[in-house]
């Protein structure tokens, strides 16, 4: 049996129990928590997950529990059933990671998710919704694929629902395969495109698919504003349009 407790900077634990064997290597059950989930993925950096030091968004200095199966063999981690709790948010998933490439899969789902309660509970100063993402360029070293599911994610003080994402990482940039939920105001919107940092800002290019029964109420939602337009003028919309 194998047996390993830590203490990462700024007080992250890890602990891992479990066992090694020349055929399967290591597997066993890994746990930590902290009171920063940002914290843990610089912690492993230099366990060959290069770049991860600049996913210190705002929104993830968070206290957190993360518990999950993993399985390492020469060069390659599996970390399944996954279940992390992030300020009162909880999702599931798994990670697979081929260290030497490095190149990682990362699979996330939701039953419900509230963003609204990441973004507000950053600690002071105050940090805009818009702002509390830091315009940190993903290092180039980092490859790999997202896919997000969630039933409900709240945001802007409202509802999306079967939020769908698919995205890969390469050389900097990050490609939008597919975006998809139903919006506030009956909305149906679908985005694809390119997001990359030229001189150290973000910069996305893609297009955006949209239909709503509801015009006012997702523009409402949106913060536009909308008060002098009649009501009849604010009803059903579809749109299509390149974003840049």
């Amino acid at each position: 049996s194998l047996s390993l407790k830590s203490i990462l900077s700024g007080g992250t634990a890890i602990d891992f129990s479990g066992g090694i064997s020349p055929e399967a290597g290591i597997t066993g059950s890994l746990k930590s928590q902290g009171t920063d989930f940002s914290a843990l993925m610089a912690g492993l950096e230099p366990f060959g997950m290069p770049g991860l030091s600049g996913l210190r968004s705002a929104f993830l200095r968070h206290p957190y529990l993360l518990e999950g199966s993993l399985a390492l063999t020469t060069g390659y981690l599996k970390f399944d059933k996954v279940k992390l709790s992030l300020n009162e948010n909880t999702l599931t998933g798994a990670l697979t990671l081929d260290m030497a490439a490095p190149v990682f899969e990362a699979v996330l789902n939701t039953t419900s998710l509230d963003l609204d309660k990441l973004w507000n509970a950053v600690p002071s100063p105050a940090i805009e919704m818009t702002g509390a993402i830091e315009y940190a360029p993903l290092a180039p070293a980092i490859a790999g694929t997202v896919r997000f599911a969630g039933n409900v994610v709240k945001f802007k003080n409202g509802t999306m629902r079967d939020v769908m994402l698919a995205a890969s990482i390469s050389g900097g940039a990050v490609t939008l395969d597919d975006f998809s939920a139903q919006l506030p105001g009956g909305a149906t919107a679908r985005i694809s495109g390119r997001l990359e940092y030229p001189r150290g800002r973000p910069d996305f290019s893609g297009r955006l698919d949209l239909s709503t029964g509801n015009l006012r109420a997702l523009l409402g939602w949106l913060d536009m504003q909308i008060a002098g337009i009649p009501d009849r003028s604010l009803s059903r919309a579809q749109l299509s349009a390149r974003l840049n």
